[in-house]
């Protein structure tokens, strides 16, 4: 439910549903601390509400941006002790480094979003050596790629640049149509391709 008031842009209802579902599952999560279900539905919804918050009309709020970031390291706690054995919550591992490194975009510091999201596409690099055919999987890895890769081009550093436009000429034509085209189309993109 969150996640479809989310969409239809009604922030504050979203927001209070994402925290209603969290504490539900922190009560499930305390109640039956040895399900990895109950610990993972409470790391994703943590992660939902700190990408909601980051998202939302109103993210230029400090207190907010403060929140989503607090969510998104409740989330990266539980993500990391449950990802080891699953290559699905490693994946949603590398999804909590993302919304951690765009928290700390919005707070300005860069080189500490660079390093997360560094840590995002090697986390994705590492399932994908388990599963290189898991076409969903090289299209989290290349858009993880295509925002380190943007954020080399922007800071100006052509050795790193270049080498992400190695590894994207190399897993664009494995992409599934339509993921390479949202690659393709994608500002970040072309801005590491110096087409933009």
């Amino acid at each position: 439910m969150a996640n479809l008031l989310a969409e239809l842009k009604d922030d504050f209802e979203a927001k209070t549903r994402y925290e209603l579902a969290a504490k539900s599952f922190v009560v499930l999560h305390n109640t039956h601390p040895e399900s990895r279900e109950y610990r993972e539905e409470l790391a994703k919804t943590y992660n939902n509400l700190a990408s909601h918050l980051l998202s939302s009309d109103s993210s230029s709020n400090a207190d907010l941006l403060q929140d989503a970031v607090a969510f998104n390291r409740k989330a990266l706690d539980l993500f990391e002790g449950l990802a080891e054995p699953l290559p699905g919550l490693r994946v949603e591992l590398a999804n909590a480094y993302h919304t951690e490194a765009l928290a700390l975009l919005r707070s300005d510091k860069t080189a500490e979003a660079i390093e997360r999201f560094q840590t995002s596409a090697s986390t994705l690099q590492a399932v994908l050596r388990q599963y290189p055919d898991n076409t969903d999987y090289l299209f989290r890895y290349a858009a993880a790629l295509t925002y380190l890769g943007y954020y080399y081009a922007t800071a100006e550093q052509p050795i790193e640049t270049a080498k992400i436009r190695e590894l994207m000429a190399d897993i664009l034509p494995r992409l599934r149509a339509d993921h390479r085209r949202i690659i393709e189309i994608n500002g970040r993109y072309k801005v590491i391709q110096g087409t933009h």
